[in-house]
């Protein structure tokens, strides 16, 4: 058992706050790089989690009265919040001047998940206008052909046995598709113009 009367929780908390400090810095630079290497992209998939890290550093900085670091962490907070917000606070529909509004949804798959019922309950469950599914292999592909069907009636895919394989289903008529290689990889990446009341959307 540890003594406690031996620890030393200011140590404890500066340490911490360092650490964490590191974290974010390092996943903050990691997601401007996504457009670099795909590996740092993966990091814009945690932003919410990375936000709330970012406010318990803020506040251990703040508590060691790290006033500096504390500025400079309450800046990349403030970033990671504007990355953030728009995705909490859009929920589709009409808002309150009248403008129709459409939700688009991202969503990995991962090739050896066998959950899925739970996908299909998430995907029905937020009703996006444009879904975006990634790591498709041939059996994900047969496990959700049928049931996404009639709701998604366009759409454009690229299977493959890896975990690179990719899926846009719309329920807006989609224009121009193309499914590509990324430069000096075999990763896919599509395009796609899409009709969303008559105004079109470029979708890379």
């Amino acid at each position: 058992m540890p003594d406690w009367d031996e620890i030393d929780f200011n140590q404890v908390a500066r340490l911490s706050a360092l650490l964490g400090m590191v974290g974010v810095v390092f996943a903050c630079s990691a997601a401007l790089l996504g457009r670099v290497w795909w590996v740092f992209e993966l990091v814009t998939h945690f932003m919410l989690p990375l936000a709330i890290l970012g406010s318990i550093v803020l506040g251990l900085l703040a508590w060691q009265r790290l006033w500096k670091l504390a500025g400079v962490a309450a800046l990349l907070w403030l970033w990671i919040l504007v990355q953030v917000i728009p995705y909490l606070v859009n929920t589709g529909g009409e808002d309150a001047q009248g403008t129709q509004t459409y939700r688009f949804v991202a969503l990995n798959l991962l090739r050896d998940n066998r959950e899925t019922d739970a996908v299909l309950d998430f995907i029905n469950a937020e009703q996006a206008d444009v879904l975006l599914l990634q790591e498709v292999t041939p059996r994900w592909e047969r496990q959700l052909r049928e049931p996404l069907a009639r709701e998604y009636p366009h759409r454009v895919m690229q299977v493959r046995n890896h975990a690179f394989g990719i899926w846009l289903l719309s329920k807006h008529p989609l224009d121009q598709v193309q499914v590509l290689p990324t430069p000096d990889s075999d990763v896919p990446y599509l395009t796609a113009d899409i009709d969303l009341g008559g105004e079109t959307i470029h979708l890379v």
